[in-house]
């Protein structure tokens, strides 16, 4: 933690006052939740303000006794600019100093303790961690470690991260406490992990972690609550219980890390807490090794996914949570892997069967939303599920994230970004939703933020490559062809998704390499007979080749095919050429989409 000057008793700088000694920021009065890495990286540079700070420094100064790759120091700047409403690339508080760090820049004014009377009065006590204890507001649950020989592939293998996903979905439940969804762990699965570092990475207040061991019809775990900033162990228990006592486990967990976390539970929220989704044993084994299966969207897992939740509901066809698991499945696949009129129609209906049988279920009700969005075009009808979805559950960080794209979708800019930041707050490390607000600064033609968002993905993974993808098939300026070439080049390496072939077709047809674009062209057109390629990029590329016949032939194949991309059209600024075209209009009144003006995302 930083050192703080001893008598200087807070910051004021803008709007804000930052006090050290309760380590709160206040903006006209009104407290403002800072995670705890976030508010001591404010500190140093507050600390430093005449200068840069070096990144190397800047870590060893806020994680001085731990080993963190730079992505963390760059989501907490990340972070803390959103806080201070920072709006790219006018940063008016702090300033990154290409290769070198950062630098605060505002006017500042120290408040100071006043002195003393005196002569030789006492040195003030310097603010430390137990001083000023902070509410805990977020929570992550680490996949569990799998004690013994796990071969690839069985029931084990699954387990401790399956077991972590159902405590995962319990505990979301809880309003006054953040925890990070599954996806944002998983990357702790299977490795020896160093549970502080995982916490600071994660940027949470506490970590549930643990390790368990299958006997011969029987489970033992051993479980602890650790709060990351002051290394405490809040909470620990063994556990040793007949493996079909799984759910009362799950029950004993559950109300005893709410328990040590003093949260005061509503009756509703506890009645959820310990509600069980199934008594079928063999079912609920099956339904966690298809969440685990499908956390990993491959097309493989996916398939294997898909039949362990059909098996877990042919043995309890009342297991709605199957349901939506399987919904959620589809989703995934219909993203990467089957067409679009193959997933979306399957994929609500297993979320219309989940609410029949359960409507308080937010992961469902949030797939219903997507599938009234891209297969039924049903806007105020999504809009109804999205808002359902967030009222049960508003620590569901993906209700949030898809609402954020609905918002977006229909030209309300400044909601999406909104909703987005925060699915980000939620699961901060999040390549997916921080990519979709980048996105959303894209669509809204503020491409400079868009820009310097999709580089805060590509810092938080180098290999992700929709971040690589999208730099390169969504330039507009011919003069910035060089750059796009070579984010689609990366991207490239990274992935051998028919993608790639559109955007390099979309920029030759823009530099005027016609032969180059034609030839691209061609080759996706012989990949669509044997798999699913989006025909919304076709599209792109005729358009650029002046073939406006053919590029509303491939919107309406689009459009027959329920592709994803369609509702973009609305907000695309790739098309907006053929605004005026009656046949756009009538396209954007088949989707039921207003027509917007091209500026209406810089208006917004």
């Amino acid at each position: 933690m930083p050192n703080h000057h001893s008598l200087i008793q807070g910051y004021e700088f803008g709007a804000f006052h930052l006090n050290l000694g309760k380590r709160s920021l206040q903006r006209d009065g009104v407290e403002i939740p800072l995670f705890a890495k976030v508010f001591d990286v404010l500190v140093v540079l507050l600390q430093n303000r005449e200068r840069t700070v070096g990144k190397e420094e800047l870590m060893q100064a806020v994680w001085p006794d731990s080993f963190v790759e730079e992505s963390n120091l760059s989501q907490n700047i990340f972070v803390l600019r959103k806080t201070l409403g920072e709006d790219p690339p006018n940063h008016r508080f702090i300033v990154t100093v290409p290769r070198r760090g950062y630098r605060f820049v505002a006017a500042v004014r120290e408040l100071t303790a006043p002195r003393s009377k005196e002569k030789n009065p006492p040195p003030p006590a310097l603010p430390t961690e137990t001083m000023a204890p902070q509410p805990i507001r977020s929570l992550a649950v680490l996949p569990f470690g799998v004690l013994g020989p796990v071969l690839a592939g069985s029931d084990d293998e699954y387990l401790g991260v399956g077991l972590a996903d159902a405590l995962i979905t319990r505990l979301t439940t809880l309003r006054r406490i953040w925890v990070r969804p599954t996806g944002a762990v998983l990357r702790y699965a299977r490795a020896e992990v160093e549970v502080l570092a995982a916490g600071r990475a994660l940027g949470v207040d506490v970590l549930l972690n643990g390790y368990l061991q299958k006997a011969p019809h029987r489970l033992r775990l051993t479980v602890q609550l650790v709060e990351v900033a002051s290394e405490t162990t809040l909470w620990a228990e063994k556990f040793d219980v007949a493996w079909t006592d799984i759910f009362s486990l799950q029950d004993m967990i559950s109300e005893q890390v709410t328990r040590a976390l003093l949260v005061k539970l509503e009756e509703v929220e506890r009645e959820r807490l310990m509600r069980r989704a199934t008594e079928n044993l063999e079912a609920y084994q099956l339904y966690l090794k298809g969440r685990f299966l499908t956390a990993r969207w491959t097309a493989d897992s996916l398939g294997k996914g898909f039949e362990c939740f059909r098996q877990a509901l042919a043995l309890d066809p009342g297991f709605a949570q199957a349901y939506a698991g399987l919904s959620e499945a589809y989703f995934h696949a219909a993203t990467f892997y089957l067409s679009p009129e193959a997933a979306l129609p399957a994929m609500k209906e297993a979320a219309t069967l989940a609410l029949a049988l359960d409507d308080s279920l937010a992961e469902a009700h949030t797939m219903l939303a997507a599938a009234r969005m891209n297969l039924d075009w049903d806007w105020s009808g999504a809009l109804i599920s999205f808002r359902q979805a967030i009222r049960l559950n508003p620590g569901l960080a993906v209700a949030h994230q898809w609402y954020g794209w609905f918002c977006m979708v229909q030209g309300r800019h400044a909601e999406s970004i909104h909703e987005l930041g925060q699915a980000l707050l939620l699961d901060p490390l999040s390549l997916s939703v921080n990519f979709f607000l980048g996105s959303a600064y894209y669509f809204a033609r503020r491409y400079q933020e868009a820009a310097a968002q999709f580089r805060t993905v590509v810092e938080l993974d180098a290999n992700y490559w929709p971040a690589h993808w999208v730099t390169g098939a969504s330039f507009l300026d011919p003069a910035a062809a060089p750059e796009a070439l070579a984010s689609l080049q990366r991207a490239m390496q990274l992935t051998d998704s028919p993608l790639m072939a559109a955007g390099l077709g979309r920029l030759y047809a823009i530099t005027g390499n016609r032969p180059a674009a034609e030839e691209h062209l061609a080759a996706l057109l012989h990949l669509s007979t044997e798999r699913f390629v989006s025909f919304y990029y076709f599209a792109m590329i005729y358009l650029e080749l002046n073939d406006h016949d053919q590029a509303f032939a491939c919107l309406d194949r689009a459009c027959r095919d329920r592709d994803e991309n369609i509702p973009l059209l609305g907000v695309d600024p790739r098309f907006d050429r053929l605004r005026d075209d009656s046949r756009f209009r009538a396209l954007l009144k088949q989707i039921g989409l207003p027509q917007l003006h091209p500026d209406a995302g810089v208006k917004q």
